[in-house]
């Protein structure tokens, strides 16, 4: 028995009846879609209006790739050498230190 098959058979796990729900394609089976499951879209993705909000959506994620990788360095290089400097770790150094396997072997 398929594993989606067994859970649906617990009773209180789903808030709807199977019925309603996307199958799973089975080998030897035919798959089927509730009509109720297919939305249809309605977004023309060669609009002028499209193509602006996809470029600005584009700028936005860009510029959040650009914070991530500031705060992966930890604040910058400036920073990170004061902290060096004092004769500490950056807390990501500490993080890998204690949690390294090497640490967590000896435990």
């Amino acid at each position: 028995m398929h594993y989606l098959q067994l859970l649906l058979r617990r009773p209180g796990l789903w808030t709807c009846s199977p019925k309603h729900l996307l199958p799973v394609a089975v080998p030897g089976h035919r798959v089927a879609y509730h009509a109720a499951s297919v939305i249809p879209s309605l977004v023309s993705p060669s609009s002028p209006d499209f193509q602006a909000r996809a470029k600005a959506m584009d700028q936005v994620v860009a510029d959040l790739d650009e914070k991530l990788a500031a705060a992966r360095e930890g604040g910058g290089a400036k920073p990170a050498e004061r902290m060096r400097s004092k004769g500490k770790k950056l807390p990501r150094e500490r993080y890998r230190t204690v949690f390294s396997p090497a640490a967590l072997k000896s435990r």
